[in-house]
C-alpha cells in the first residue's frame, strides 16, 4: 500500500533512515527535515519544498522531483540515478559525490551548486543553469549539455567525454570584479560536441576562459567562439574547428594534428610551438 503524505506540512520532520520507497510526498513541505539515509526509491516528490533539507546518503533512485525546491539542501553522496529533476531549484545545494547518472535535470537551476566528484554521466542537463558551479572531478561523460549555462564554472579535471555541449554558454559578461570565465583546465572533452559554443574571453585577462592542458581531441568545435581563449598545450588532434573563431587565442604548444581548420579564424592567435598546423 502506497504511503500518502502529499500536501502535508512536514517541516523539520525526522525521517532519517526511514523506508519511504514509493511514498507520495507531492507538494509536501519538508523544509529543514532530516531525510539522511532514507529510502525514497520511486517516491513522488513533485513540487515538494525541501529547502535546507538533509538528504545526504539517501536513495532517490527514479524519484520524481519535478519542479521541487531543494535550495540549500544537503544531497552529498545521495543516489539520484534516473531521477526526474526537471525544472528543480537546486540553488546553493551541496551534491558532492552524488550519483545523478541518467537523471533528468532539464531546465534545472543549479546556480552556486557544489558538484565536486558528482556522477552526471548520461544525465540530461539541457538548458540548465550551472553558473558558478564547482564541477571539480565530476563525470559528465555522454551528458546532454545543450544550451547549458556554465559561466564562471570551475571544471578542474572534470570529464566531458562525448558530452553534447551544442550551443552551450561557457563565457560570461561581467560588470566588475576579478572574475574569469569557465575554468576547464585539464578537463577531458574527448569527442565532445561544442558546435556553436561560446568560449570567448573579454578583456581584461582575468576574464579569459581557461582550457589549458584540456583534451579536446576529436571534439566538434564547428563555428565555436574561442576568441582570446587560453588554449595552451590543448590536445586538438582530429578536432573539427571548421569556421571556428580563434582570434587572439593562445594556442602555444597545442597539438592540432589532423584537425579540420577550414574557414577557421586564427588572426592574432599565439601559435608558438603549435604542432600539426602551419599558418598560411
Amino acid at each position: 500500500m502506497t504511503l500518502n503524505m502529499s500536501g502535508l506540512d512536514l517541516v523539520r520532520t525526522n525521517f532519517s533512515s526511514r523506508d519511504l520507497a514509493g511514498a507520495n510526498l507531492a507538494g509536501s513541505d519538508l523544509s529543514y527535515s532530516n531525510l539522511r539515509g532514507a529510502n525514497l526509491t520511486d517516491a513522488n516528490l513533485m513540487g515538494a519544498e525541501l529547502c535546507a533539507a538533509d538528504l545526504s546518503h539517501a536513495n532517490l533512485l527514479r524519484a520524481n522531483l519535478k519542479r521541487s525546491s531543494l535550495t540549500g539542501a544537503n544531497l552529498s553522496s545521495t543516489g539520484l540515478a534516473y531521477a526526474d529533476l526537471t525544472r528543480v531549484n537546486l540553488t546553493n545545494a551541496v551534491l558532492t559525490g552524488a550519483n545523478l547518472s541518467s537523471a533528468n535535470l532539464a531546465n534545472a537551476d543549479l546556480t552556486n551548486v557544489n558538484l565536486t566528484g558528482t556522477n552526471l554521466s548520461s544525465a540530461n542537463l539541457a538548458n540548465a543553469d550551472l553558473t558558478n558551479v564547482n564541477l571539480t572531478g565530476a563525470n559528465l561523460s555522454n551528458a546532454n549539455l545543450t544550451g547549458v549555462k556554465l559561466a564562471q564554472a570551475i571544471c578542474h579535471n572534470a570529464v566531458f567525454d562525448y558530452a553534447n555541449l551544442t550551443d552551450a554558454i561557457l563565457s560570461g559578461h561581467y560588470l566588475s570584479g576579478p572574475y574569469r570565465n569557465v575554468d576547464l583546465e585539464g578537463a577531458s572533452l574527448v569527442g565532445a560536441n561544442l558546435a556553436g559554443a561560446d568560449l570567448s574571453g573579454a578583456p581584461p585577462t582575468s576574464n579569459v576562459p581557461v582550457l589549458s592542458g584540456a583534451n579536446l581531441s576529436r571534439a566538434d568545435l564547428r563555428s565555436a567562439n574561442l576568441e582570446r581563449a587560453n588554449l595552451r598545450r590543448v590536445d586538438l588532434r582530429c578536432a573539427d574547428l571548421t569556421g571556428a573563431n580563434l582570434g587572439d587565442a593562445d594556442l602555444s604548444g597545442a597539438d592540432l594534428t589532423g584537425a579540420k581548420v577550414t574557414g577557421a579564424n586564427f588572426t592574432g592567435a599565439k601559435l608558438n610551438g603549435v604542432v600539426g598546423y602551419l599558418p598560411a
